[in-house]
């Protein structure tokens, strides 16, 4: 069995965009070009396209359905691991650089220095 990663494309968070809701961030015009740049690419019909809930992921499957509509489409309770997912149901994430500083943060506390 061969099985293939792919990422989600540029979303509105990657973009820098704050984000509220993990789950609902949405692509952005070119995150959607890179959807469909990989749907192209296919040489031929996966056996089954997999997508985490989130709705980035959906958007990045979505051109790749829609190329094959009699492939089988399973939605996997797949969540990605960030320094956000402890805290997601308690915080308003901000802007990229108060991101930054919430990682080294987590980071920090979670890998103390090897003595």
């Amino acid at each position: 069995m061969r099985v293939i990663f792919i990422r989600h494309g540029e979303s509105t968070g990657n973009a820098g965009v704050p984000c509220h809701d993990l789950g609902a961030i949405e692509l952005t015009e070119l995150g959607q070009e890179q959807a469909r740049e990989v749907a192209a690419s296919w040489i031929e019909a996966p056996a089954l396209i997999v997508t985490s809930p989130y709705t980035r992921t959906q958007q990045t499957a979505a051109p790749t359905i829609a190329r094959f509509p009699g492939v089988p489409v399973e939605v996997w309770p797949i969540e990605e691991f960030t320094y956000l997912a402890q805290s997601a149901r308690s915080c308003d994430f901000g802007h990229v650089e108060e991101q930054r500083l919430n990682m080294a943060i987590y980071q920090a506390r979670s890998c103390p220095p090897i003595s």
